[in-house]
């Protein structure tokens, strides 16, 4: 059986409002139809280059988007927290044992040849008391030191590790559930009144966030899978211009070079 056409619904596309008679309407995980030009405009070269996939076709194949982190990510997360809280022990035993070494705790035996002398003997324990509070506070001042420097950078990618811990995020036929931890939420797309979706790898950017209608914001990592599909619906629905594609910025290029050469 043929496709039905879009003009038996009077179906048009949601972003540019052209007529779909003659063409499949795309239909998206927030539950809206649009035109494959529009599309595929919106998600660019970039989403290609990504997936291997065009935009379209990668959609069809994906009715719900899952946002979640993948096991290989975990993995680095939670290595990143177990290597500085081993360095963090380590401060700890070496300021613990400048604590040691300040305290006198441990006292030599004076050497034989002077063991029957009362003054050298003296002489000797003062020196090595003042030796063992030197080196003592040289072992605590190192150890504060990088305690509090692993100590923070431990605390900084356990709660990293912990916030990505268990978290996923879906959107299938507008509506979203969101859950982790014991946490567990549903709101719909139409809850989301403001979007910005970082790309993934984008330099200098960590995280996007969707602004709820209720004042609330949910982050989002650059790492989390189907970011870039979310993204480009967000677009859709949000962005008011098409970003440029790779001919636009190849074109700007020659344009710039044919300034700088003088030749236009």
């Amino acid at each position: 059986m043929s496709e039905p056409s879009a003009a038996a619904s009077g179906e048009t596309c949601s972003r540019c409002k052209r007529d779909l008679s003659g063409e499949k309407p795309v239909r998206l995980p927030d539950a809206r139809n649009y035109c494959a030009a529009c599309c595929e405009r919106m998600a660019t070269d970039a989403f290609e280059m990504e997936t291997g996939v065009p935009f379209v076709p990668w959609i069809e194949k994906h009715p719900d988007l899952t946002m979640q982190h993948q096991p290989m990510e975990m993995h680095i997360r939670r290595m990143g927290f177990v290597f500085p809280f081993v360095f963090s022990l380590a401060s700890l035993l070496l300021l613990s044992w400048g604590g040691v070494k300040v305290s006198c705790l441990i006292i030599p035996n004076p050497p034989v040849e002077i063991a029957n002398d009362p003054e050298r003997v003296k002489e000797f324990l003062a020196r090595h008391k003042m030796k063992s509070v030197n080196d003592g506070l040289a072992y605590m001042a190192v150890g504060a030191v990088f305690l509090a420097m692993f100590a923070g950078l431990s605390f900084r990618q356990g709660k990293s590790y912990w916030r990505a811990r268990d978290f996923k995020l879906t959107l299938k036929d507008g509506v979203f559930q969101l859950s982790y931890g014991p946490h567990n939420e549903t709101f719909t797309v139409d809850d989301v009144k403001q979007a910005c979706i970082v790309r993934p790898g984008t330099v200098g950017a960590s995280e996007g966030a969707l602004g709820l209608a209720d004042g609330r914001m949910l982050t989002l990592d650059t790492c989390l899978s189907d970011l870039h599909a979310l993204g480009v619906v967000m677009d859709l629905r949000f962005r008011e211009d098409f970003p440029p594609s790779q001919e636009d910025l190849a074109r700007d290029r020659r344009n710039k070079l044919r300034k700088i050469r003088g030749l236009s």
